[in-house]
């Protein structure tokens, strides 16, 4: 849902205190960063997966085998531990970036709810879109009230957390026709991250790696202009309160 601020805002801007802003850059820069290892250790993690099961149907070794059946779950655990990681740093630079930014404006979305709620598969990704303008255009407005150029709001690139929203309502759908069938599907989708027993059914995690990797390039671009304009923010702030 879209709140408005309830708290008063007065005409002067209020001062964040300057290394609450600087820590939230930090935190961004570092979301990128992070998102960068993720994609580079699914990459990395896939190619040796990949590497390990041509040798083990080439050669028949038995070592090979259960070496492929031990390396496959213990990467599939590395890669899911680091998009939760990635997915942890954005929450929090979410709800900080909103949180500093209530202290100079007004917002249409609370920083808990706003950062919880992008979160959700679909939904979040959808919301994202409200999020973001919102956050874009009361940067914008901040800057150039103080002679600072800001750079448009880019709508189009918004707009693109909607492609992995996409395809997971896409999949969402077809799991909904075989709703008879759901436990057979979730075995399946288990066994292709965890226990690579069937070999077939390594598409899914391949769609999965697919999936991740777009969503981390998408949120990658997507929070360049919000971290630029806070950088700019806490610039403008200690510019104020020098003498």
């Amino acid at each position: 849902m879209i709140y408005k601020e309830t708290e008063s805002v007065n005409d002067k801007p209020q001062e964040v205190p300057d290394d609450k802003i600087q820590e939230n850059v930090l935190r961004g820069e570092k979301l990128i960063a992070r998102s960068k290892k993720s994609i580079q250790t699914i990459i990395l993690a896939d190619l040796f997966i990949f590497v390990i099961g041509i040798a083990t149907l080439s050669l028949g070794s038995i070592f090979f085998d259960n070496l492929f059946l031990i390396i496959y779950p213990i990467l599939s655990l590395f890669i899911f531990f680091m998009l939760f990681s990635t997915a942890s740093i954005y929450y929090k630079w979410l709800y900080h970036i909103l949180r500093n930014l209530r202290k100079w404006t007004e917002t249409r979305f609370f920083p808990k709810d706003a950062a919880i709620g992008s979160l959700f598969p679909c939904i979040g990704q959808f919301m994202t879109f409200f999020i973001f303008k919102d956050i874009l255009t009361q940067q914008k407005k901040i800057l150039e009230e103080h002679g600072i150029y800001s750079a448009p709001i880019p709508t189009f690139l918004l707009l693109t957390p909607l492609i992995p929203a996409s395809a997971l309502f896409l999949f969402f759908l077809l799991t909904l026709g075989m709703i008879k069938s759901i436990q057979f599907w979730a075995f399946l989708v288990f066994t292709s991250f965890f226990f690579p027993i069937i070999r077939y059914v390594f598409i899914f995690k391949v769609l999965f790696d697919i999936f991740a990797i777009i969503t981390l390039l998408i949120y990658m671009k997507l929070v360049q202009q919000p971290i630029s304009n806070e950088k700019a923010i806490a610039q403008l702030n200690i510019d104020n309160t020098n003498p």
